[in-house]
């Protein structure tokens, strides 16, 4: 390989690495599926955490939590700072995955029911 390819390369790679416009870390996304609206059917609470300095008002978010007896339920955040998500015993959701019924559930049936029904039309299309 000539020198000309040599410089051109590590030039390239040299302006490809200071360029780059995103960050890298070793951090994953964000958890969306730890919130208060998500584990909580109502009456949720989250409270913000600081464990090298802990903040007044996030212990006393915390203490008033446990006072409610209310549960915590998860955690979103890394070691250091994050939140933490506390739900009344009986207003658990069963998973993070649950949804009101009345807020798009039908909408979303609809929109599965013509997607088979498409399915089986191109399907039947194939065969003749």
């Amino acid at each position: 390989m000539s020198r000309a390819c040599l410089v051109s390369a590590a030039l390239g790679l040299a302006l490809g690495l200071l360029s780059s416009p995103r960050a890298h870390a070793d951090v994953g996304p964000p958890d969306k599926s730890c919130t208060a609206e998500r584990r909580c059917v109502e009456g949720g609470v989250e409270c913000h955490y600081l464990n090298s300095e802990p903040l007044a008002e996030d212990i006393a978010c915390e203490e008033d939590a446990k006072r409610r007896g209310l549960t915590r339920v998860c955690q979103r955040g890394g070691g250091t700072v994050g939140y933490t998500v506390f739900c009344p015993k009986d207003k658990i959701r069963s998973s993070a995955c649950s949804v009101d019924p009345a807020a798009g559930g039908p909408g979303a049936l609809a929109i599965l029911a013509f997607g088979v029904v498409a399915v089986r039309v191109r399907r039947g299309r194939g065969r003749t």
